[in-house]
């Protein structure tokens, strides 16, 4: 409207062109990934779907596959003779890709052909009952809401469940019905099950980015990575490498040497070098107490007491000296920890003085 008015000469300008919009970045939230401790519990655990299980140990751990392309893998895809090698049909990309199968999914993998009847072919993972027994899976099944279901029966959570009311499942309790006893629950704040500030739920998918940042987490160049996992540009590669453990960690090197700048002369001892010879010390110094130690205890037991009742009296008394001993290394060790603590806390003291 204003554009034509401008056109007509009805008006100079835009009315609207000195406004400026506070544009706020899009926010991408992430999915949770599972870690390789949650998936094996969940694996190992007898109440979850033994199909969804399985299917999750196939896309965790050959190439990352999708929840479609394990609807379209055909036991025609699969060497069944020695479950050496498959074709992963990679439906996305219409790109059928050949890969090894490792040895962690060969067993599982062979144990559920034959749980099949050994076929020659047909899905992998069909349709399990009704008309369609058999057939192959539409690709709008989805497995989040089961997947969750039974990581929380397996034990897998990150926060302590809650107690709920045990309702069951279509129950309703909004006409003045009361329900008795309760049930453990997901816990709201547990990102493993609920939406975040920044991250989703678990959903299936998660097996996938699970295997794409352990892919990740091996320094694998990205051109290989992306080979494997079938992803289609760079960018969502890099998105798993700065998932990693390394990309979260600060080099030292980067830090600044601040007491070396400050305080002229200054060296921070290094704590694991400083800890270990104080213990070397503390070591050294029982050693070579250990035989004193020894003489001093059988002498000051009665010489006619029974054999047994003099060796536990020994052992009671050695064990108390050790953890004397033990007790004053500890000491020791803390003081050393404690020494570049000192050093800081006399820098900021100086600092805050007047003229410092």
């Amino acid at each position: 409207m204003f554009d034509a008015a401008v056109e007509a000469e009805l008006i100079p300008t835009k009315p609207v062109s000195s406004i400026k919009l506070d544009r706020k970045r899009e926010k991408k939230e992430e999915r949770e990934v599972l870690t390789d401790d949650e998936i094996a519990k969940y694996m190992g655990s007898p109440v979850a779907d033994l199909e969804v299980r399985m299917m999750g140990l196939a896309s965790r751990c050959e190439g990352g596959m999708r929840t479609s392309d394990l609807h379209f893998w055909n036991w025609t895809e699969i060497d069944t003779a020695k479950f050496s090698e498959c074709i992963v049909p990679r439906s996305k990309t219409g790109k059928p890709q050949k890969l090894t199968i490792p040895e962690t999914l060969k067993a599982p993998l062979r144990a559920w052909w034959e749980r099949a009847g050994r076929p020659e072919a047909g899905p992998v993972f069909p349709v399990r009952r009704g008309k369609r027994a058999g057939e192959r899976k539409s690709l709008s099944n989805s497995y989040a809401k089961r997947l969750r279901r039974d990581l929380f029966r397996a034990g897998v959570w990150r926060k302590p469940p809650i107690e709920v009311p045990a309702t069951k499942p279509g129950q309703r309790t909004d006409l003045g019905k009361t329900v008795e006893g309760t049930k453990p629950a997901p816990n709201p704040h547990d990102p493993l099950y609920f939406e975040k500030e920044d991250t989703l739920p678990v959903d299936f998918h998660s097996f996938r980015r699970a295997f794409s940042t352990a892919l990740a987490e091996t320094g694998i160049n990205a051109q290989n990575a992306m080979t494997i996992t079938a992803h289609a540009t760079p960018g969502v590669h890099a998105r798993y490498v700065a998932r990693t453990r390394e990309m979260r960690t600060i080099p030292e090197v980067a830090m600044p040497k601040l007491l070396t700048t400050l305080l002229p002369g200054f060296e921070a001892p290094a704590a694991n070098t400083v800890t270990a010879a104080a213990i070397v010390v503390a070591r050294d110094e029982s050693i070579v107490r250990r035989d004193e130690s020894k003489t001093r205890v059988d002498a000051e037991i009665e010489p006619e007491a029974p054999e047994d009742a003099r060796a536990a009296l020994r052992s009671s008394r050695l064990v108390t000296i050790r953890g004397v001993r033990r007790s004053m290394c500890d000491e020791r060790v803390a003081e050393v920890r404690d020494c570049a603590l000192d050093s800081w806390l006399q820098l900021l003291d100086s600092n805050q003085r007047p003229g410092g």
